[in-house]
């Protein structure tokens, strides 16, 4: 686990980001002598450096003009955590592409936040950016069931890499005509999906937790001939993520109190309602998230942001324009209200492209 420190001076008459240095390295902190050992410096000073939003690992040290000094006279440390990882509205909708017909799309992400939410409806100002490049896939096998397969790319102050790759399945036994109005169907979906490579989930534009999770849904959609069409989605997300070993021995250094203990499960509950033509599409989204349990948030604590425990409640809409083998999307969605989250606001631009029939030979 990476472990960032603040190496700051004794000036009288300068901020407390003045004339400070980043450090990086293996720690070991007794409660008895405060010292550290295996310090590394990384910067010189602090206004000099990107700050890290979303973590910040924040030691007090005091050094001689050399700093190799390891002693030291106080240690203050405060972790503080954005575990955000959710991506527009989810893979899963209320349509099926049909067999031999593949959908992909391409887009990138924009989130920002200015608040933080915490328990018992504390807020904290801390700001938060990230920006991702996604890729979205979605193949017909047969009439009744789809392949879905989405593969996120985080750029970060410190870290670009891939973040959780999700697999999915959806399967429609239900799809009737009612009253020649139009048709009812209900769509089961499960999935899988898991960390793509080491990231690390407290870096600055991390969306994942690292967490790898079996999604179960049930969603069900009313679809009116005139265009107009709501949507009722039910998931619940399995997490069998652990934390590793590294994680653990970090946590236990850092926070004497700290108590190991497996991710929850969560639910989420998501509605949609629009209308779908030739061209245009347009949804508005309604959604909300419960975690069964899970970490929270505490200034001052340092814990392990896997564990957390976010609910949040979110609001959304989608503009989709279609041409005749492709087309172009945009999003937006905002977090009013939650628990161990800010309060994002996301805005997203796909390019969308059609390819029918591949299964049919000469095609």
């Amino acid at each position: 686990m990476s472990i960032w420190i603040v190496d700051k001076f004794n000036n009288n008459n300068r901020s407390e980001t003045s004339n400070a240095v980043f450090c990086r390295g293996n720690h070991e902190i007794n409660h008895s002598h405060e010292r550290l050992e295996t310090l590394e410096v990384l910067g010189t000073v602090l206004s000099e450096l990107p700050i890290r939003n979303d973590v910040v690992f924040l030691t007090v040290v005091r050094f001689n003009k050399t700093h190799r000094q390891k002693r030291m006279k106080k240690i203050l440390v405060i972790i503080i955590v954005f575990p955000l990882f959710l991506i527009a509205q989810g893979p899963i909708d209320g349509y099926l592409k049909g067999e031999g017909n593949l959908v992909m799309a391409a887009g990138m992400n924009f989130s920002r936040s200015r608040d933080y939410y915490g328990t018992n409806n504390q807020v904290y100002q801390l700001p938060y950016s990230a920006d991702m490049f996604s890729v979205f896939a979605q193949y017909g096998i047969k009439e009744k069931l789809d392949a879905v397969v989405t593969i996120p790319f985080i750029f970060g102050q410190f870290e670009n890499k891939f973040q959780d790759m999700g697999l999915f399945l959806k399967y429609r036994p239900i799809y009737k005509e009612f009253n020649k109005k139009g048709k009812f169907g209900t769509l089961l979906s499960a999935g899988y999906t898991f960390p793509m490579s080491d990231y690390t989930p407290d870096a600055t534009g991390a969306l994942g937790q690292r967490a790898q999770i079996f999604p179960l849904r049930l969603v069900s959609q009313v679809e009116f001939y005139s265009g107009f069409f709501f949507n009722v989605t039910g998931t619940y997300n399995v997490r069998v993520d652990k934390l590793s070993e590294e994680t653990i021995t970090s946590m236990n250094a850092l926070n004497p109190n700290f108590v190991l203990a497996d991710p929850e499960n969560s639910a989420v509950f998501l509605m949609r309602a629009g209308v779908a033509t030739t061209h245009h599409f347009f949804e508005a989204i309604l959604e909300y998230q419960k975690t069964f349990g899970g970490v929270d948030f505490v200034p001052g604590v340092v814990q392990p942001s896997q564990l957390y425990g976010v609910d949040y409640l979110k609001v959304g809409a989608t503009y989709y324009y279609g041409f005749e083998t492709n087309g172009i999307a945009l999003n937006t969605s905002f977090i009013p209200r939650g628990r161990n989250i800010g309060n994002i606001l996301s805005i997203s631009l796909s390019f969308i492209i059609k390819f029918k029939d591949l299964n049919k030979k000469g095609s």
